[in-house]
């Protein structure tokens, strides 16, 4: 079985791994978007959530995960 290629980081991902990594409590919430701007916010979280750079919040949003620092450290963020 082939291994899974490691999830891309692109500009608007790398942006929301910034914004977690910046949070005292490493934390990160969906800004007000409307329409595909929002589609697309929501699309990239889950995908980082699927990578394991991010993980669910309890009390919603999503916060970093240690991977999800070491990704961003290693892209240069």
């Amino acid at each position: 079985m082939a291994e899974a290629k490691p999830l891309r980081l692109t500009e608007s991902r790398l942006r929301i791994l910034r914004t977690a990594a910046g949070h005292k409590l490493g934390l990160v919430d969906r800004p007000y978007l409307l329409g595909f701007e929002r589609v697309s916010w929501d699309r990239n979280a889950r995908a980082l959530v699927g990578a394991e750079l991010l993980e669910d919040y309890r009390h919603g949003g999503y916060e970093i995960t240690d991977a999800g620092r070491a990704r961003l450290a290693e892209a240069g963020g």
